[in-house]
């Protein structure tokens, strides 16, 4: 049985906060969440890496800016649409070591005539990462400030998670 909130699934997980261990469900993306990067995305056999490919629940797509090697910070920014109360971001990296994030840091803001509020992240030593957020934003962008070398960042999926407790409808749909 599987529990859906006006288009979001809820998978259980926990995310780890200042206050300890809490319980937080994942959002359903959308690919339209994507709206802008500030180098231009691999393009070729068909298919444009752009940062939509974060959303699109395939292993197998990337984001792959491209562009002058170490001109960094190399962004991808995203509009969820409505404001939800963030408790953490969760990303799928290569695992090669070569394109997976070194540096990074996230901003947030909840309109586009508000300034970038940036959250600093730590990342581990490569592979895949959750970071907390722990904010009500609209707005995100993930600014990425090196690799593991001197190659692009190519990252698979970008997950968001809010607390289990958020009311994101009035009504709820069951499926089996």
């Amino acid at each position: 049985m599987k529990t859906v909130l006006l288009g979001c699934a809820i998978l259980s997980c926990l995310a780890l906060s200042p206050q300890g261990l809490q319980e937080d469900m994942q959002l359903e993306r959308k690919k339209t969440w994507f709206i802008s990067e500030n180098n231009r995305p691999w393009t070729g056999h068909g298919y444009v890496a752009n940062g939509a490919a974060l959303l699109d629940d395939n292993l197998q797509t990337i984001w792959n800016p491209q562009g002058p090697r170490y001109k960094m910070p190399i962004t991808v920014d995203f509009d969820l649409g409505v404001s939800f109360f963030l408790t953490r971001i969760s990303i799928v990296q290569a695992g090669n070591g070569v394109h997976d994030i070194k540096t990074m840091d996230v901003a947030i803001r909840q309109s586009t005539s508000q300034p970038w509020k940036t959250i600093g992240v730590t990342m581990p030593p490569r592979g895949n990462h959750s970071c907390v957020i722990n904010a009500s934003t609209r707005y995100l962008s993930l600014r990425v400030h090196g690799t593991y070398s001197i190659y692009q960042p190519t990252p698979r999926e970008l997950y968001f998670y809010v607390p289990t407790t958020t009311t994101i409808a009035t009504t709820t749909a069951t499926t089996k």
